[in-house]
């Protein structure tokens, strides 16, 4: 999977807000607001209007800053401001009287709270992804980490290396697996036929952030009834970055199936590797703040025993003899022409 984050508009559901004002709370119009991505150094500059109200959206999830500066006063700034999927996140600005040379540093809250909706949803983040212990790895069981998910499906969920599931059989709330909406960077992937299998698979490695939106969502994902998951996948950054993996399964630890005289043998191997980072040609982007790649490739291979019973018939059978049915069943043998 490669991912250009440059060209992905449905991957930035985000948005920021807010109101700039002076010491006595009066609003300031016309300033001049800079929100900028920590991770990649991204940049949109904004100005208030006239109620000294800024907004920005379509930002991808990540860390922001914003930075304010106006003459007559000092400049203000507020760092680590999280931004989540579909999150709307609201931070009010107060300026105090000084020269620009002056600045005033703020460190957001861990806790962001979302007050401009009204959006029940958690979020499941990028080490949460990461510390995950996944049967399967397959990415529809991540919805198992938030409070009310019921996995309902009795089918074996390493068929065929975790990809041939036929859907994903994550309840939320009591509701049907088949009622709840499975997005991945704001595409609907959901099988419209059956409205449960996801029609694409991405590795666990390439997803950043998922968020599970539970009750008053947008009207925009009218179709579903159930739970709203969304996931984003992972964007570069202005560093480079990588990693290299592997995960195994096999039968050391597994039951006896009941039916079998021996444990049967069971490797599973999951391996890839990701890159990302900006994307630098000679007299472009040497700020590394313009355009970034990921890419990640995965690999699955599976090689187990199947215990399955069947009925063969012996040579007996075969030649018109039953008798042996008799004794066993303990039942007259009838003739099908006479009854």
């Amino acid at each position: 999977m490669i991912v250009f984050a440059s060209w992905l508009p449905a991957q930035t559901t985000a948005s920021i807000e807010g109101t700039v004002t002076d010491s006595s709370g009066a609003p300031i119009p016309a300033v001049t607001v800079v929100v900028a991505n920590e991770a990649t150094g991204v940049e949109v500059r904004l100005s208030t209007n006239q109620s000294g109200y800024f907004r920005t959206t379509d930002r991808p999830s990540g860390s922001y800053s914003i930075e304010v500066n106006q003459t007559g006063f000092k400049q203000a700034k507020i760092s680590g401001i999280k931004l989540d999927v579909n999150s709307q996140i609201r931070r009010d600005v107060s300026l105090s009287v000084g020269e620009l040379s002056e600045s005033v540093q703020v460190q957001a809250s861990a806790v962001q709270v979302n007050t401009s909706t009204g959006t029940v949803a958690s979020t499941i983040t990028a080490e949460q992804i990461h510390t995950a212990v996944l049967n399967g790895r397959h990415y529809s069981r991540l919805a198992m980490l938030v409070p009310g998910a019921v996995y309902s499906s009795g089918s074996d969920e390493l068929a065929g290396a975790g990809l041939s599931q036929t859907g994903s059989p994550v309840s939320i709330y009591g509701l049907n697996n088949k009622s709840s909406g499975w997005f991945v960077d704001g595409s609907y992937d959901m099988n419209v036929g059956n409205g449960e299998a996801n029609t694409h698979v991405p590795p666990i490695d390439s997803i950043g952030e998922v968020q599970i939106q539970t009750a008053n969502y947008s009207a925009r994902y009218g179709t579903t009834g159930g739970a709203v998951i969304t996931s984003v996948t992972k964007s570069g950054t202005s560093a480079f970055r990588g990693s290299a993996y592997e995960y195994l399964r096999n039968n050391a630890m597994d039951a006896r199936n009941f039916f079998a005289q021996s444990n049967p043998p069971l490797r599973q191997n999951q391996y890839g590797f990701s890159i990302g980072g900006p994307v630098v040609l000679p007299h472009y982007n040497r700020e590394r703040n313009k355009t970034f790649f990921f890419w990640n490739e995965e690999w699955r291979k599976r090689r187990n025993a199947l215990t399955s019973l069947t009925a063969t018939p012996t040579d007996a059978l075969r030649a018109g003899n039953f008798q042996s049915e008799v004794a066993r069943t303990g039942r007259p043998l009838l003739d099908p022409t006479t009854g």
